[in-house]
């Protein structure tokens, strides 16, 4: 266990809260004034002036001298590029993902866990699909998704009781399809590990549903998802059971790239 009184001691307080600042936008805050961030991060607007200053003068935030506002700037895309470009898994994923949404007409998304929530990672989106509620960088709750409780699936029950316990999560019903309690979970979980894929019914979104497997490692851990969405009128009951078969093929080829063996008999 990491000593957090040591680990106080290398904290950069400075750095920490200019990255606080850099983490205050977002898809609804693409331009933030320093009185903004100053309420978004409980920082004092004196600090945030200098923070935003000093990442202005390293090129990681521009000022739009019409508003007076702050974006942030093309090198954070670089870097984000980089970042990106290295990722083994969704290079991995991309030839077997742009199949199954080509293939199949759907929408074809790869995403790893973020604490109590799944992050889309990649997505393929076949040019006839009308499908426009994902993106990547995008993140969405684990209990109500397909996608989110394939990675569930990978954590032990006792550690799912416990992070949910110990968080200030909430189980919000999206819909009325929703998960609405921790019970609800575990038993949605066991299902999932039992079937080997997982299914979102407009639980997340009304008028989508989502069917999701996983994507295994080489010591058989579940590391990411992969889920393919359509509309409720596009997936019927055959073809989604149709779908469910096609979409665990293709997260078993991703994890055989990643280096799985399958050892069933």
């Amino acid at each position: 266990m990491t000593n957090s009184k040591v680990s106080d001691n290398y904290l950069v307080h400075s750095l920490a809260k200019g990255l606080k600042v850099l983490a205050s936008f977002d898809y609804n805050s693409k331009e933030l004034s320093i009185q903004e961030i100053s309420k978004k991060t409980g920082i004092h607007r004196t600090t945030v002036h200098r923070s935003i200053y000093t990442l202005e003068q390293e090129g990681f935030v521009e000022r739009d001298d019409k508003t007076g506002k702050y974006r942030l700037s093309v090198k954070l895309f670089e870097l984000g590029n980089i970042f990106a470009s290295g990722m083994e898994l969704r290079q991995c994923a991309r030839l077997p993902l742009e199949n199954l949404a080509n293939n199949n007409l759907v929408s074809a998304h790869l995403a790893v866990r973020d604490e109590w929530e799944a992050i889309y990672i990649d997505k393929v989106e076949p040019q006839e699909s009308m499908l426009r509620y994902s993106r990547i960088g995008k993140k969405v709750p684990l209990y109500c998704t397909a996608i989110g409780k394939i990675l569930l699936s990978g954590i032990k029950v006792e550690k799912i009781i416990q992070g949910y316990a110990n968080s200030s999560f909430s189980f919000k019903k999206r819909t009325p399809n929703s998960i609405g309690s921790i019970d609800e979970v575990i038993k949605e979980i066991e299902a999932v590990k039992r079937l080997g894929y997982a299914i979102d019914n407009e639980e997340f979104e009304l008028g989508i549903k989502c069917i999701a497997a996983p994507v295994l490692d080489y010591n058989s851990n579940v590391v990411a998802a992969i889920s393919a969405s359509g509309t409720t009128s596009q997936l019927s009951e055959d073809k989604a059971r149709d779908l469910i078969k096609k979409v665990q093929e293709t997260a078993r080829q991703i994890s055989v790239r990643l280096g799985w063996v399958d050892k069933s008999p």
